[in-house]
Protein backbone atom coordinates (compact mmCIF):
# COMPACT_ATOMS: atom_id res chain seq x y z
CA UNK A 1 0.00 0.00 0.00
CA UNK A 2 2.75 2.36 1.12
CA UNK A 3 4.89 1.43 -2.21
CA UNK A 4 1.57 2.32 -4.14
CA UNK A 5 1.33 5.67 -2.68
CA UNK A 6 5.38 6.45 -2.76
CA UNK A 7 5.02 5.74 -6.48
CA UNK A 8 2.51 7.91 -7.45
CA UNK A 9 4.08 10.83 -5.60
CA UNK A 10 7.01 10.36 -7.19
CA UNK A 11 5.63 9.22 -10.71
CA UNK A 12 5.72 12.60 -11.91
CA UNK A 13 9.33 13.98 -11.19
CA UNK A 14 8.34 17.64 -11.24
CA UNK A 15 5.95 17.35 -7.74
CA UNK A 16 8.59 18.74 -6.06
CA UNK A 17 9.33 21.84 -8.32
CA UNK A 18 6.12 23.06 -8.87
CA UNK A 19 5.38 26.44 -6.98
CA UNK A 20 2.33 28.16 -5.80
CA UNK A 21 1.20 31.36 -6.64
CA UNK A 22 0.95 32.30 -3.21
CA UNK A 23 4.50 31.70 -2.67
CA UNK A 24 5.15 35.27 -3.69
CA UNK A 25 3.44 36.83 -1.02
CA UNK A 26 4.23 34.72 1.66
CA UNK A 27 8.20 36.29 1.08
CA UNK A 28 6.71 39.70 1.09
CA UNK A 29 4.65 39.09 4.00
CA UNK A 30 7.69 37.48 5.58
CA UNK A 31 9.74 40.85 4.33
CA UNK A 32 6.94 43.21 5.39
CA UNK A 33 7.16 42.22 8.78
CA UNK A 34 11.00 41.19 9.20
CA UNK A 35 11.27 45.16 8.13
CA UNK A 36 8.79 45.91 10.62
CA UNK A 37 10.90 44.39 13.65
CA UNK A 38 13.92 45.57 12.29
CA UNK A 39 12.42 49.12 12.77
CA UNK A 40 11.07 48.10 16.10
CA UNK A 41 14.84 47.34 17.53
CA UNK A 42 15.55 50.79 17.15
CA UNK A 43 12.33 52.39 19.24
CA UNK A 44 13.64 53.88 22.49
CA UNK A 45 12.38 52.36 25.72
CA UNK A 46 13.14 53.70 29.23
CA UNK A 47 12.63 50.44 31.10
CA UNK A 48 15.45 48.98 29.39
CA UNK A 49 18.43 48.50 32.54
CA UNK A 50 21.36 48.83 29.91
CA UNK A 51 21.82 50.80 26.82
CA UNK A 52 22.40 49.59 23.84
CA UNK A 53 25.36 50.08 21.59
CA UNK A 54 24.41 53.36 20.50
CA UNK A 55 24.23 54.84 24.03
CA UNK A 56 20.55 54.97 24.90
CA UNK A 57 18.14 52.97 25.98
CA UNK A 58 16.44 50.99 23.06
CA UNK A 59 13.66 47.99 22.80
CA UNK A 60 16.65 45.75 21.87
CA UNK A 61 19.50 46.02 23.25
CA UNK A 62 21.81 44.92 20.72
CA UNK A 63 19.90 47.67 18.28
CA UNK A 64 22.88 48.48 15.52
CA UNK A 65 23.01 44.87 14.86
CA UNK A 66 20.08 43.23 15.21
CA UNK A 67 18.60 46.19 12.76
CA UNK A 68 20.93 45.15 10.41
CA UNK A 69 20.48 41.54 10.49
CA UNK A 70 16.61 41.93 10.20
CA UNK A 71 17.02 44.29 7.46
CA UNK A 72 19.32 41.58 5.46
CA UNK A 73 16.85 38.98 5.86
CA UNK A 74 13.77 41.12 4.82
CA UNK A 75 15.86 42.12 1.72
CA UNK A 76 16.59 39.18 0.83
CA UNK A 77 13.06 37.83 1.28
CA UNK A 78 12.13 40.65 -1.13
CA UNK A 79 14.80 39.42 -3.46
CA UNK A 80 12.92 35.96 -3.18
CA UNK A 81 9.62 37.15 -3.94
CA UNK A 82 10.87 38.88 -7.15
CA UNK A 83 12.36 35.87 -8.20
CA UNK A 84 9.16 33.48 -7.61
CA UNK A 85 6.75 36.14 -9.32
CA UNK A 86 9.65 36.07 -12.82
CA UNK A 87 9.80 32.06 -12.46
CA UNK A 88 5.89 32.05 -12.21
CA UNK A 89 5.29 34.07 -15.38
CA UNK A 90 7.49 32.19 -17.58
Amino acid sequence: MVDAIVKNIFKDRNFFMTQSKTTPLIFKAAGIILAAAAAATLIPYSNVDSACILSYKALCPFSPVSTAILMYCAVMAFRQSGKQNRSLSS
